[in-house]
């Protein structure tokens, strides 16, 4: 049941929860908390997590799924439909082991040198929210797979802008400019953001 000034959730955005959620307010916060659980989970690991681990396929749907998996059916499950982002679903295996591999190169080119640990990470997290390979969440599952992959790297977390990326406003207008700028090929803004 929902009440004055609360979003309603369709039967279509209902499908696959887990959880009785009827509004959009109940279902941010419910994705919140299970994010937060997530979020512990890898910093307990951060410290012992390799990069080999992150960049590994099977390693990157367990994530999704421990971020989401309280939510949703079909968390840490590559979407079955075509969305509005991405690629096509028959695609996404594919092109997640292109990203994979792509990081494989990236991380060779920051083991000599040619690339910041910041750069390897920022790529491989725009990489991977391009594919948008799950139903739901993949900026804030690419993220934090930035974050992994970057203190991986013997770096500090990003802050990804130090703002709220979920919600409509500034700070999300900012991140998404950037990601536009950055499916260019242009990473600077979205480097900078990461680091803001």
């Amino acid at each position: 049941m929902t009440s004055p000034g609360q979003t309603p959730l369709d039967e279509e955005e209902r499908a696959g929860l887990k959880l009785a959620i009827y509004t959009r307010e109940e279902l941010d916060r419910a994705e919140f908390e299970s994010i937060a659980n997530a979020e512990i989970w890898a910093s307990v690991r951060s410290r012992s997590i390799s990069t080999k681990q992150i960049l590994r396929e099977a390693w990157l749907k367990d994530l999704h799924g421990r971020m989401y998996g309280a939510v949703w059916v079909w968390a840490g499950t590559y979407r079955r439909r075509q969305t509005n982002l991405g690629c096509p679903p028959f695609e996404i295996s594919t092109q997640m082991a292109d990203s994979l591999a792509y990081a494989d190169v990236w991380i060779s080119q920051f083991r000599s040198g040619g690339m910041t640990a910041d750069e390897v990470a920022v790529r491989f997290a725009h990489k991977i929210v391009s594919v948008h390979p799950f139903s739901n969440g993949n900026g804030r599952w690419s993220r934090m797979v930035g974050d992994l992959l970057v203190m991986s790297l013997g770096q500090p977390r990003f802050t990804w802008g130090r703002g709220d990326l979920v919600t409509p406003g500034d700070t999300r207008d900012n991140y998404l400019r950037a990601l536009k700028r950055a499916d260019l090929m242009d990473m600077g803004n979205l480097m900078a953001f990461a680091r803001e």
